[in-house]
Protein backbone atom coordinates (compact mmCIF):
# COMPACT_ATOMS: atom_id res chain seq x y z
CA UNK A 1 0.00 0.00 0.00
CA UNK A 2 1.80 3.30 -0.92
CA UNK A 3 0.82 7.02 1.10
CA UNK A 4 -1.83 7.77 -1.05
CA UNK A 5 -3.70 4.38 -0.76
CA UNK A 6 -3.35 4.13 3.10
CA UNK A 7 -3.71 8.14 3.80
CA UNK A 8 -7.34 7.24 1.85
CA UNK A 9 -7.73 4.01 3.70
CA UNK A 10 -6.94 5.25 6.94
CA UNK A 11 -9.46 8.53 6.43
CA UNK A 12 -12.00 6.19 5.51
CA UNK A 13 -11.92 4.28 8.33
CA UNK A 14 -11.43 6.85 11.11
CA UNK A 15 -14.48 8.41 9.69
CA UNK A 16 -16.58 5.34 10.62
CA UNK A 17 -17.29 3.58 14.06
CA UNK A 18 -18.56 1.07 12.37
CA UNK A 19 -15.81 0.84 9.81
CA UNK A 20 -12.92 1.26 12.64
CA UNK A 21 -14.55 -1.79 14.53
CA UNK A 22 -14.79 -4.14 11.30
CA UNK A 23 -10.75 -3.05 10.33
CA UNK A 24 -8.08 -5.90 10.61
CA UNK A 25 -5.80 -3.50 12.55
CA UNK A 26 -2.72 -6.38 12.43
CA UNK A 27 -2.44 -6.16 8.83
CA UNK A 28 -3.50 -2.30 8.42
CA UNK A 29 -0.99 -1.34 11.28
CA UNK A 30 2.11 -3.09 9.09
CA UNK A 31 1.66 -0.61 6.18
CA UNK A 32 1.26 2.47 8.82
CA UNK A 33 4.82 1.10 10.13
CA UNK A 34 6.30 1.20 6.39
CA UNK A 35 5.11 4.77 6.20
CA UNK A 36 6.32 5.96 9.85
CA UNK A 37 8.35 8.67 8.38
CA UNK A 38 5.98 10.05 5.62
CA UNK A 39 6.54 13.74 4.52
CA UNK A 40 3.40 14.74 4.66
CA UNK A 41 1.94 15.78 7.86
CA UNK A 42 -1.37 14.59 7.55
CA UNK A 43 -0.66 11.11 6.98
CA UNK A 44 2.44 10.97 9.64
CA UNK A 45 0.88 12.72 12.37
CA UNK A 46 -2.93 12.98 12.09
CA UNK A 47 -3.69 9.65 10.94
CA UNK A 48 -0.76 7.45 11.61
CA UNK A 49 0.66 8.37 15.01
CA UNK A 50 -2.55 9.03 16.34
CA UNK A 51 -4.15 6.03 15.44
CA UNK A 52 -1.12 4.27 16.44
CA UNK A 53 -1.47 5.78 19.72
CA UNK A 54 -5.35 4.33 19.78
CA UNK A 55 -5.12 1.00 18.63
CA UNK A 56 -2.31 0.53 21.46
CA UNK A 57 -4.11 1.81 24.07
CA UNK A 58 -6.77 -0.06 23.52
CA UNK A 59 -5.16 -3.29 22.87
CA UNK A 60 -6.72 -3.87 19.15
CA UNK A 61 -2.78 -4.96 18.14
CA UNK A 62 -1.19 -8.66 19.10
CA UNK A 63 1.46 -8.29 22.21
CA UNK A 64 3.37 -10.24 19.79
CA UNK A 65 2.98 -8.08 17.09
CA UNK A 66 4.23 -5.36 19.35
CA UNK A 67 7.08 -6.91 20.20
CA UNK A 68 8.04 -7.54 17.05
CA UNK A 69 7.20 -4.01 16.07
CA UNK A 70 9.76 -2.32 18.96
CA UNK A 71 12.55 -4.80 17.64
CA UNK A 72 11.94 -2.93 14.10
CA UNK A 73 11.42 0.64 15.41
CA UNK A 74 15.07 0.52 17.77
CA UNK A 75 16.42 -0.51 14.13
CA UNK A 76 18.96 0.97 12.06
CA UNK A 77 16.35 1.90 9.50
CA UNK A 78 14.08 3.45 11.88
CA UNK A 79 15.43 5.07 14.99
CA UNK A 80 18.75 5.47 13.70
CA UNK A 81 17.91 5.78 9.14
CA UNK A 82 20.06 8.59 8.52
CA UNK A 83 21.48 9.44 12.37
CA UNK A 84 23.75 12.41 12.31
CA UNK A 85 22.10 14.53 9.13
CA UNK A 86 20.93 18.04 9.35
CA UNK A 87 17.93 19.61 8.20
CA UNK A 88 17.34 15.99 6.57
CA UNK A 89 13.76 14.13 5.81
CA UNK A 90 15.04 11.25 7.64
CA UNK A 91 14.58 12.90 10.69
CA UNK A 92 10.99 12.20 10.45
CA UNK A 93 11.25 8.39 10.49
CA UNK A 94 13.36 8.28 13.33
CA UNK A 95 11.58 11.00 15.94
CA UNK A 96 7.98 9.22 15.18
CA UNK A 97 9.87 5.72 15.21
CA UNK A 98 10.55 7.18 18.94
CA UNK A 99 6.95 8.24 19.82
CA UNK A 100 5.24 4.80 19.07
CA UNK A 101 8.56 3.08 20.79
CA UNK A 102 7.23 5.31 23.72
CA UNK A 103 3.58 4.07 23.40
CA UNK A 104 4.67 0.37 23.56
CA UNK A 105 6.71 0.76 26.28
CA UNK A 106 3.81 2.40 28.03
CA UNK A 107 1.49 -1.14 27.36
CA UNK A 108 4.02 -3.23 28.19
CA UNK A 109 4.22 -1.32 31.54
CA UNK A 110 0.28 -2.40 31.86
CA UNK A 111 0.82 -6.33 29.96
CA UNK A 112 4.75 -6.91 30.23
CA UNK A 113 4.47 -8.95 26.66
CA UNK A 114 8.56 -7.53 26.35
CA UNK A 115 11.10 -9.92 27.17
CA UNK A 116 13.85 -8.71 29.84
CA UNK A 117 16.69 -8.31 27.45
CA UNK A 118 14.04 -6.53 24.76
CA UNK A 119 13.27 -3.97 27.29
CA UNK A 120 17.05 -3.83 28.48
CA UNK A 121 18.03 -3.34 24.20
CA UNK A 122 14.89 -0.91 23.57
CA UNK A 123 16.57 1.29 26.64
CA UNK A 124 19.80 1.34 25.56
CA UNK A 125 19.06 2.37 21.74
CA UNK A 126 16.65 5.51 23.12
CA UNK A 127 19.62 6.64 25.02
CA UNK A 128 21.91 6.29 22.53
CA UNK A 129 19.54 7.76 19.66
CA UNK A 130 19.00 10.50 22.45
CA UNK A 131 22.54 11.85 22.17
CA UNK A 132 23.23 10.84 18.52
CA UNK A 133 20.67 12.72 16.97
CA UNK A 134 21.92 16.08 15.60
CA UNK A 135 18.51 17.31 13.85
CA UNK A 136 16.69 19.02 16.68
CA UNK A 137 14.36 21.35 14.77
CA UNK A 138 11.06 21.46 16.27
CA UNK A 139 8.62 22.27 13.50
CA UNK A 140 9.28 22.03 9.99
CA UNK A 141 7.20 24.94 7.06
CA UNK A 142 5.14 22.25 5.09
CA UNK A 143 6.38 19.11 6.59
CA UNK A 144 4.96 19.47 10.28
CA UNK A 145 7.00 18.74 13.60
CA UNK A 146 9.94 16.96 13.78
CA UNK A 147 10.86 17.72 17.35
CA UNK A 148 13.09 14.65 17.70
CA UNK A 149 14.26 15.83 21.02
CA UNK A 150 10.36 16.43 23.39
CA UNK A 151 9.83 12.68 21.45
CA UNK A 152 12.75 10.71 22.41
CA UNK A 153 12.44 12.57 25.88
CA UNK A 154 9.13 11.17 25.48
CA UNK A 155 10.10 7.76 25.27
CA UNK A 156 12.84 7.72 27.69
CA UNK A 157 9.99 8.86 30.50
CA UNK A 158 8.05 6.12 29.51
CA UNK A 159 11.29 3.50 30.13
CA UNK A 160 11.94 5.40 33.13
CA UNK A 161 8.28 4.07 34.93
CA UNK A 162 9.19 0.93 33.54
CA UNK A 163 9.13 -2.18 36.31
CA UNK A 164 12.25 -3.14 34.45
CA UNK A 165 14.30 0.14 34.54
CA UNK A 166 16.38 -0.73 37.99
CA UNK A 167 17.62 2.04 40.40
CA UNK A 168 20.96 1.41 38.68
CA UNK A 169 19.75 2.67 35.58
CA UNK A 170 18.89 6.08 36.71
CA UNK A 171 22.34 7.80 36.97
CA UNK A 172 22.74 6.80 33.38
CA UNK A 173 19.39 7.80 32.51
CA UNK A 174 20.02 11.20 34.13
CA UNK A 175 23.29 11.97 32.70
CA UNK A 176 21.90 11.25 29.50
CA UNK A 177 19.00 13.88 29.61
CA UNK A 178 21.35 16.49 30.78
CA UNK A 179 23.95 15.90 28.37
CA UNK A 180 21.51 17.57 25.63
CA UNK A 181 20.58 20.54 28.16
CA UNK A 182 24.42 21.27 29.28
CA UNK A 183 26.30 20.49 25.88
CA UNK A 184 23.71 20.74 23.05
CA UNK A 185 24.80 22.78 20.50
CA UNK A 186 21.34 24.07 19.22
CA UNK A 187 18.77 26.81 21.22
CA UNK A 188 15.44 24.71 22.12
CA UNK A 189 12.59 26.64 21.02
CA UNK A 190 9.73 24.54 21.31
CA UNK A 191 9.31 23.73 25.10
CA UNK A 192 12.22 20.95 24.28
CA UNK A 193 13.03 21.79 28.21
CA UNK A 194 9.67 21.42 29.42
CA UNK A 195 9.42 17.72 27.75
CA UNK A 196 12.72 16.94 29.61
CA UNK A 197 11.72 18.12 32.82
CA UNK A 198 9.10 15.02 32.80
CA UNK A 199 11.61 11.94 32.50
CA UNK A 200 13.89 13.56 35.38
CA UNK A 201 10.92 13.97 37.76
CA UNK A 202 9.89 10.50 36.89
CA UNK A 203 13.62 9.52 37.94
CA UNK A 204 12.47 11.03 41.62
CA UNK A 205 9.09 9.23 41.54
CA UNK A 206 10.99 5.79 40.50
CA UNK A 207 13.67 6.67 43.80
CA UNK A 208 16.30 8.61 42.54
CA UNK A 209 17.84 10.87 45.41
CA UNK A 210 16.67 14.38 45.28
CA UNK A 211 20.32 15.06 46.46
CA UNK A 212 21.89 13.17 43.61
CA UNK A 213 19.69 15.16 41.39
CA UNK A 214 20.15 18.77 43.28
CA UNK A 215 24.50 18.03 43.53
CA UNK A 216 24.43 17.47 39.76
CA UNK A 217 22.35 20.34 38.87
CA UNK A 218 24.86 22.42 41.19
CA UNK A 219 27.69 21.26 39.59
CA UNK A 220 27.13 21.67 36.40
CA UNK A 221 25.09 24.76 36.50
CA UNK A 222 28.25 26.40 38.89
CA UNK A 223 30.81 24.64 35.89
CA UNK A 224 28.96 26.87 33.23
CA UNK A 225 28.90 30.08 35.21
CA UNK A 226 32.75 29.74 36.15
CA UNK A 227 33.76 29.10 32.00
CA UNK A 228 31.70 32.13 31.89
CA UNK A 229 34.24 34.98 32.48
CA UNK A 230 36.73 33.28 30.27
CA UNK A 231 34.38 33.63 27.42
CA UNK A 232 33.73 37.57 27.91
CA UNK A 233 37.61 38.07 28.64
CA UNK A 234 37.37 37.40 24.81
CA UNK A 235 35.14 40.75 24.22
CA UNK A 236 32.28 38.95 23.07
CA UNK A 237 30.09 35.87 24.31
CA UNK A 238 29.88 32.80 21.49
CA UNK A 239 26.65 31.40 19.95
CA UNK A 240 27.96 28.10 21.44
CA UNK A 241 28.23 29.71 25.37
CA UNK A 242 25.02 31.72 24.30
CA UNK A 243 23.21 28.49 23.31
CA UNK A 244 24.50 26.24 26.54
CA UNK A 245 23.18 29.64 28.76
CA UNK A 246 19.60 29.43 27.22
CA UNK A 247 19.15 25.88 27.46
CA UNK A 248 20.41 25.62 31.17
CA UNK A 249 18.33 28.71 31.93
CA UNK A 250 15.00 27.52 30.54
CA UNK A 251 15.09 23.73 31.64
CA UNK A 252 15.88 25.00 35.23
CA UNK A 253 12.93 27.69 34.79
CA UNK A 254 10.76 24.89 33.45
CA UNK A 255 11.89 22.47 36.47
CA UNK A 256 11.46 25.60 39.11
CA UNK A 257 7.70 25.44 38.29
CA UNK A 258 7.51 21.77 37.93
CA UNK A 259 8.57 21.28 41.16
CA UNK A 260 7.12 24.76 42.74
CA UNK A 261 4.32 23.98 45.50
CA UNK A 262 4.85 20.41 45.72
CA UNK A 263 5.74 19.14 48.86
CA UNK A 264 7.49 16.08 47.54
CA UNK A 265 10.02 18.13 45.42
CA UNK A 266 11.06 20.85 48.22
CA UNK A 267 14.07 20.15 48.23
CA UNK A 268 15.16 20.02 44.00
CA UNK A 269 12.61 23.47 44.11
CA UNK A 270 15.12 24.94 47.00
CA UNK A 271 17.90 24.34 44.79
CA UNK A 272 16.47 25.14 41.17
CA UNK A 273 15.37 28.36 43.27
CA UNK A 274 18.80 28.99 44.15
CA UNK A 275 20.70 28.22 41.35
CA UNK A 276 18.71 30.56 39.09
CA UNK A 277 19.51 33.14 41.39
CA UNK A 278 23.10 32.58 39.72
CA UNK A 279 21.81 32.74 36.42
Amino acid sequence: MNEVELKATLTDILASEALFKETDWAEISKHMLAHIGAIDPVLRDELICSTFYNIISNDLLPFTQLADFAQILISENYLFKGIGLKEDDSVFTRTFSSLIISRIVWSDQRHRFLQVQDMKLIQSKLLTYFVEEQDVRGYVAEKGWAHSVAHAADAINEVVLHPLTSKQDLPLILETLMKRVWYGDTTFYAKEDRRIVTPVLALLKQGFSEEDLCNFLEKETKRMIEELPKVLCAEWITPATHRQCANVTNFLRSLYFATKNQDTYQVTHQKVTELLTLL
